[in-house]
């Protein structure tokens, strides 16, 4: 056990800070937005699994959230 006050990862590297915030450019909102309706007219998807995607893209929910819906 290290003495009282002296802190056992003082030598430990810590990862470099990352943005926190990133921002969807305009034309990946357009493929955002072409690919569920891709999904849905080829029929590679459920409508339900459609609708439920556009819900997390429009409302940010967590996946667990909309699915306990």
């Amino acid at each position: 056990m290290p003495p009282e006050g002296v802190d056992p990862c003082r030598f430990v590297n810590k990862y470099p800070e990352r943005r926190g915030e990133r921002f969807l450019s305009d034309d990946e909102y357009g493929r955002l937005g072409a690919a569920p309706r891709h999904a849905e007219r080829e029929g590679f998807a459920s409508p339900a699994a459609v609708a439920a995607i556009r819900l997390l893209m429009l409302t940010g929910c967590r996946s667990g959230e909309i699915l306990s819906l």
